[in-house]
């Protein structure tokens, strides 16, 4: 499964600027021994296309935050893989699930590898638990959420990355429609300036929440 989402936006007098960029791989194989339980093998790739800024309230651009396989996760790992019977739930759980964080850039390797500048990339083993849900809550409004939550065996057992996306489709009629987006990231690893810094002192760095909320307004047309 490939997932590709590209955006743009126009705020004032601003220049155009990038507001949406994801690219990921899913492959999954499983073996069913159950009408709801199945043997899965599960790999996920996660990246940006280009480079990605921090944009202020206004549409000022800011400072690089991203580009490609800067970051690039990869989810590696084979458990249980729980369906319901309509096949509108997964719930996949792995207790041995190897994640490995890319950064190329190294510009940005102390922000998404803990500090840590002199590699580029971080392994890690852990626990991880996903689940897809994509149901129709009402005539025209379907809802897809995909949530993973993985925490570290090596380093820091028991802090938990979070990665929770939901999708509200409304079918407003047979051309135009309207999805609402929400992201919110947790991840002990990726680090922010948190306050100002003191005389002679850089300003203290860790992590934060991440929300991210996109209205998207368009028409949509089956063949």
């Amino acid at each position: 499964l490939l997932r590709i989402r590209y955006g743009l936006i126009k705020i004032a007098q601003n220049p155009m600027q990038k507001n949406e960029d994801h690219f990921e791989v899913n492959s999954k194989y499983g073996h069913a021994f159950s009408e709801h339980l199945q043997v899965t093998g599960l790999l996920n790739f996660t990246t940006r296309m280009h480079d990605v800024y921090q944009l202020s309230k206004t549409g000022e651009r800011g400072a690089m935050i991203g580009n490609f396989l800067a970051p690039a996760y990869l989810h590696l790992g084979s458990g249980i893989d729980y369906l319901t019977k309509d096949k509108t739930l997964s719930i996949f759980y792995t207790p041995l699930n190897s994640k490995v964080t890319i950064v190329a850039d190294q510009a940005l390797r102390a922000q998404y590898l803990g500090g840590d500048a002199t590699h580029e990339a971080r392994y890690e083993l852990g626990s991880l638990l996903k689940f897809v849900l994509k149901k129709k809550i009402m005539e025209n409004i379907t809802i897809h959420s995909t949530g993973t939550f993985f925490t570290n065996h090596l380093d820091d057992f028991g802090s938990i990355d979070v990665n929770l996306e939901n999708k509200l489709n409304f079918k407003v009629n047979k051309f135009f429609s309207v999805n609402l987006l929400t992201h919110i990231i947790y991840d002990e690893d990726i680090l922010f300036e948190l306050g100002e810094a003191g005389e002679n002192a850089t300003a203290p760095n860790g992590p934060r929440t991440q929300f991210r909320e996109v209205l998207n307004i368009g028409l949509s047309h089956t063949f």
